[in-house]
């Protein structure tokens, strides 16, 4: 994915995220049990499944949610796509 940088991003599917340091997710609003949480939501935490806030330094993975119900409104186009994944990532 081009990321407008000049560090793209590569993404693989693979079956299992172990040893992986950030993890996509496609869910949907009800996933979140509101009406709406934007079209992205990142998590951090520690090993063992802590769940730290963004400003803790010592996080060792991430978790992103990318809204599925904002990707597929008729007016998100591919561009506003690639910017909710790069600004995910750049917040990590």
């Amino acid at each position: 994915m081009y990321t407008g940088w000049s560090n793209p991003i590569y993404m693989n599917y693979v079956t299992s995220n172990y040893g992986s340091n950030m993890d996509f997710h496609q869910v949907t609003n009800a996933y979140f049990a509101i009406d709406a949480i934007g079209p992205s939501y990142v998590s951090y935490y520690q090993w063992g499944g802590q769940s730290v806030p963004p400003s803790n330094a010592g996080y060792n993975w991430t978790e992103v949610n990318i809204n599925d119900d904002y990707f597929r409104q008729s007016t998100f186009i591919n561009f506003m796509a690639q910017q909710v994944v790069s600004r995910s990532v750049d917040q990590l």
